[in-house]
């Protein structure tokens, strides 16, 4: 299996800034796999206002092609009833990219997994659903390096990350991605974390990372989705 890196990074610094990190939902697939829709809800920092974007990727480039913000500035109404509304609004715009409600593609399981203490390491099994990608236990193994212990930011310091993809049944494992040679976002980022991955029977293969920077007055969550295309090989990973 050779996977293909392109990475998407969107403007997800959002205006007044988040004081919680970004609840992040997935809307669906479009039916020809070409499309994810999914949304980040919160409030900002200083207003706490209660916001939701929903930000659209076409996954065949790595670009969004549609971003919607909306915003209560009347703190009348909850971010879940917020998220409804928006996603009801722009119900033509999902018509028009065929995005599918809850269409989260290839039904994974997640077996329980202890990660060690320098990674997080999530376990999950393919069942055939995917072609080009090899039924069987897999693994996401999110490592955080320092760069520097210098300097501290809420007792954190300047980080990279490093995520690999392991195959179980033949211990094979693959760099996806190396944040110290390509990075996730500009500035310095103290903190990475997993927040979900999806595969879609297509070739696509979207992780979700939290990277924790610099906020206005604490430490804010910028979420980053990175897309992976795949096709049958050795089982060893590649960048684009």
């Amino acid at each position: 299996m050779t996977v293909s890196l392109c990475i998407f990074i969107p403007a997800i610094f959002l205006g007044n800034f988040p004081v919680q990190e970004p609840y992040l939902e997935i809307v669906g697939f479009s039916e020809d796999g070409c499309y994810l829709a999914y949304t980040l809800t919160g409030e900002y920092e200083v207003s706490a206002f209660p916001y939701c974007e929903i930000h659209i990727l076409d996954l065949e480039t790595g670009d969004a092609t549609e971003t919607f913000c909306g915003v209560d500035e009347t703190q009348s109404i909850s971010c879940s009833l917020l998220r409804d509304n928006i996603i009801t609004s722009h119900e033509e715009d999902f018509i028009e990219y065929g995005i599918t409600y809850g269409d989260h593609g290839v039904l994974l399981e997640f077996p329980p997994l202890d990660s060690p203490p320098d990674a997080e390491i999530v376990s999950f099994i393919v069942n055939g659903d995917a072609p080009g990608f090899p039924e069987g236990l897999y693994s996401l193994d999110l490592f955080q390096i320092t760069a520097d212990s210098l300097i501290e930011y809420y007792d954190m310091n300047p980080s990279f990350c490093v995520l690999n993809l392991t195959r179980a049944d033949n211990s094979v494992s693959s760099t996806l991605l190396d944040s110290s040679i390509s990075p996730l976002i500009e500035g310095t980022v103290y903190r990475y974390r997993q927040n979900g991955f999806l595969l879609h029977p297509s070739g696509y293969f979207v992780v979700f990372l939290a990277c924790t920077v610099e906020g206005l007055e604490i430490p804010e969550t910028v979420i980053v989705p990175l897309v992976f295309s795949y096709t049958s090989d050795d089982g060893t990973c590649e960048l684009m």
